[in-house]
Order: structure tokens, then C-alpha cells, then sequence
């Protein structure tokens, strides 16, 4: 199985900053059973909800991904993870790139896909909570 959509950078990166309740056995748990390979985002939310649900007053989207690239390769070491899986590395709400120099950072750091919003609107386009949302 291929899992098409996993905040699994978030996740890490909040773990090993202790930023959220869980620990690596939650990890560890979802790629037991035939998963071999995702895509797993670092997903930014507004700062007011970054603040509030992952306790991160400040961030710098490459420290974080990063870190949280970094992390994923420990826990691939440590077992934690398949050695063998594959991964794309994904970031989700674009509004905090400083400028076309970070994201050809990124790039480099192993960055595949970009998703431009989350919920909120930001500078890139409409999320979810906006009134300037596609029709449903």
C-alpha cells in the first residue's frame, strides 16, 4: 500500500521536539502492515493554530523540514521505520517560504511536491475557510 497522504514531517518533527503527546511506538504502529511508501507532509496552519494545537510559537519552514527529514532517517536507522520505504516529501500551505530561494533550498533538502494552501487563505490561493472557495 501506498499512502497518498500522511503528516508524517509534522509529526516527527513535533515528537522529537516534544511539541505534541505521542510517542514513536504511534510510528511505529503505522508502518507495520504493508505500507511501503507515502507521501508526508510538514503542514503549516495559521500561526494563531500552530501556537495552540502544536505549541510552535515560531518556525522556519527549511529548519523544520530539515529536522524533520533528518528525524525520519533516524527512526529508518533505528528500525522504527522500514529501511526500504519510500517516501516523497511534501509541505502543505505555502504562505511562510520567504521567497524562490528557500523553496529551491528545499529542493535540494528533498522537497517533491508542494501543496500551495491548508485550510486558510493565504498569499498562493483559497483554503477551505474562505469565502473565495470553489462552490461545492
Amino acid at each position: 500500500m501506498y499512502d497518498m497522504h500522511f503528516d508524517l514531517l509534522t509529526i516527527v518533527y513535533c515528537i522529537f521536539n516534544k511539541k505534541i503527546n505521542l510517542d514513536i511506538d504511534y510510528i511505529k504502529k503505522i508502518y507495520k502492515d504493508n505500507v511501503i511508501g507515502g507521501i508526508v507532509n510538514l503542514y503549516f496552519m495559521s500561526k494563531q493554530e500552530m501556537q495552540e494545537q502544536l505549541n510552535i510559537a515560531f518556525f522556519d519552514v527549511s529548519k523544520m523540514f530539515e529536522e524533520s527529514v533528518k528525524y525520519l532517517e533516524i527512526l529508518k536507522q533505528n528500525d522504527i521505520i522500514p529501511k526500504d520505504i519510500d517516501f516523497i516529501y511534501s509541505i502543505e500551505g505555502c504562505d511562510y517560504l520567504k521567497d524562490s530561494l528557500e523553496l529551491e533550498y528545499l529542493y535540494k533538502l528533498g522537497l517533491r511536491s508542494i501543496l500551495p494552501v491548508w485550510n486558510e487563505e493565504n498569499k498562493f490561493g483559497s483554503g477551505i475557510r474562505s469565502d473565495k472557495r470553489l462552490p461545492i
